[in-house]
């Protein structure tokens, strides 16, 4: 990891294109369940050019994470004046994200460059010299992780603290609402709709898109139009979230088995 944070990125770039190639026709890793994701959404898509794009930008995206752990800023943020504003002011606000781009990068730039100051829901990584460089990023940044399950409490104590609370909106939940993605039935979990009829606090969207080597632009979106009716809210954010990858297939994570039955 310290060696690649110190590519260079055209290097890193063609490291991804061969990435993307050996997961083609070697590993296979869940090549199987990214084809069929893909098909299902985007069936007019060639599968081999989208899906090992996606690789090497996924693994692009993880090299940048490195060269910002350098200290580069690689992320320029458009529109995010009004959440930064209500977060320097402490007031909490609900937030729509997913898996387009290099999102772990934005998300973790989001504290020093934009002013805001995020909680996430998260899994824990297993690897322990992994999550020491993890915790170590997360303390520079000022993003704070919470367990993906059993721990809304503390989302909502992070909101009291007036926090930006991040809901990654495009994942199964095998406790969710079927609502349609893509035209398809797709687990949802309800809590982003839970809280906003609980506290009443607006509900902001983000996305992030390459512009090119360690250039990437996140966009803020929103508020979002809630009406509280859990199901008419939960089409509109997965409207939003299609729409987003719509504009960049190849940059969403089809490697999730997003539409399989609980």
């Amino acid at each position: 990891m310290g060696l690649l944070g110190w590519l260079p990125l055209p290097l890193a770039w063609l490291l991804g294109w061969l990435v993307g190639w050996l997961w083609w026709l070697v590993v296979r890793v869940r090549r199987k369940q990214a084809v069929d994701n893909l098909a299902l959404a985007f069936p007019e898509l060639p599968a081999g050019p989208t899906l090992r794009r996606s690789i090497q930008e996924l693994t692009l995206g993880y090299i940048e994470l490195l060269h910002w752990a350098r200290g580069r800023q690689l992320v320029r943020f458009e529109g995010w004046e009004s959440l930064a504003e209500r977060s320097q002011r402490g007031h909490g606000t609900l937030f729509v994200g997913g898996h387009g781009g290099a999102f772990e990068l934005a998300l973790l730039s989001g504290s020093e460059q934009a002013g805001v100051r995020a909680s996430v829901f998260a899994r824990e990584v297993q690897q322990p010299w992994i999550a020491r460089r993890v915790e170590a990023w997360r303390r520079k940044s000022g993003l704070e992780f919470l367990a993906p399950s059993g721990s809304m409490s503390e989302g909502y104590d992070a909101l009291g603290r007036g926090r930006v609370l991040v809901f990654a909106m495009d994942q199964r939940h095998n406790q969710g609402v079927p609502v349609p993605f893509f035209g398809h039935p797709a687990w949802t979990a309800p809590s982003l709709v839970r809280a906003h009829q609980k506290t009443g606090l607006p509900v902001y969207a983000g996305w992030v898109v390459r512009e090119g080597l360690g250039r990437h632009c996140a966009t803020l979106y929103g508020p979002l139009p809630m009406t509280g009716d859990v199901e008419g809210d939960l089409a509109m954010v997965n409207g939003w979230l299609e729409a987003r990858i719509r504009e960049t297939p190849h940059a969403w994570l089809w490697l999730h088995a997003r539409w399989r039955r609980p």
